[in-house]
């Protein structure tokens, strides 16, 4: 669901396989791989399904809205030695030397295209993606994850959490940091909705606030700054959330302030969970935050491993 439509898994199926044998039709060589320079909506979705259906390696360069540093993109392109760039026609080519696909052409003439699954057999050890770190200690650099760390964090996700159909997911994380893969397929797997988040409500927590109350958000996984945010509005509005059953955070320490601690004395069925992982393993270890919130800790720990469900 994006900004009051919604879309099937068939519709999503049909569009990823499409574009994927598109992708394979300028390259078919394994482990390619394609920045990705997009809009935050479905088109994001679909062109990571694609990208993965197709054999060929992830590299988000810049979700467009984010405004990076013309410098850090160029690196990021450099670094990760991409080879093509799936973008949009408006968003020009900043980067000549390579080739472009513009996503716009590749979804409106398809009468010559398969709809089917491309006979493409991607490995546990293939790169799923290759996200770069913020730099901050330096000159960021690429993480490469292969698709058998993504499978183990989805298989260990639907185990942990046990979710179903109706489950109703928010997508709020870019695909330049990679906790939005634990929002996306983990999701998918089990046939629920991914409500992706607008722009808008990044910028406004009551907007945001009013988005997961509208769509019945019961699953989310924020950035600890945007939940302290979230939880500040939610106590100044007195507002509840009475479908929201799992919170995870992650990306920095989960301080556990007064206004967080209201947020879930008031939601009682939702969980809260600190997830840890640097970027070049994912996440690793998680924690639920156990008790009533007038005892949680100040800070939360980052709790234990996650399971290795096996070589899959």
């Amino acid at each position: 669901m994006f900004e009051g439509q919604t879309f099937t898994y068939r519709e999503l199926e049909t569009w990823s396989n499409r574009l994927a044998h598109r992708l394979l039709r300028v390259t078919r060589a394994r482990d390619t791989c394609v920045g990705v320079v997009l809009r935050r909506g479905v088109d994001h979705l679909v062109a990571l399904l694609a990208l993965h259906k197709a054999g060929l390696t992830l590299v988000p360069v810049s979700s467009v809205s984010a405004n990076e540093p013309q410098e850090r993109m160029a690196h990021i392109v450099e670094n990760a030695r991409v080879q093509l760039i799936l973008t949009h026609r408006d968003l020009g080519t900043p980067w000549p030397q390579i080739e472009h696909v513009f996503l716009e052409d590749e979804l409106e003439d398809q009468a010559d295209v398969p709809a089917s699954r491309p006979a493409v057999a991607v490995n546990p050890d293939d790169l799923a993606y290759v996200i770069h770190t913020s730099g901050s200690t330096g000159r960021p650099k690429g993480c490469a994850i292969a698709h058998r760390g993504l499978a183990n964090l989805v298989a260990w996700q639907l185990d942990y959490s046990r979710g179903t159909s109706e489950q109703r997911t928010l997508q709020f994380n870019g695909l330049s940091f990679d906790l939005c893969f634990q929002e996306i397929f983990p999701t998918w797997a089990v046939g629920g909705c991914l409500v992706v988040m607008p722009e808008s409500a990044r910028r406004e927590p009551s907007v945001l606030l009013d988005l997961l109350s509208r769509e019945r958000v019961s699953r989310m996984i924020l950035p600890f700054v945007v939940l302290r945010q979230l939880a500040d509005a939610a106590e100044l509005t007195h507002r509840t959330l009475p479908d929201l059953r799992e919170v995870y955070v992650g990306g920095e320490a989960l301080q556990l302030t007064p206004a967080i601690r209201t947020l879930f004395r008031r939601n009682p069925e939702a969980a809260l969970i600190n997830v840890y992982g640097p970027t070049e393993a994912h996440i690793v270890t998680a924690y639920k935050v156990p008790g009533a919130p007038d005892d949680w800790p100040a800070v939360a720990p980052i709790g234990t491993p996650m399971t290795m469900l096996g070589r899959m």
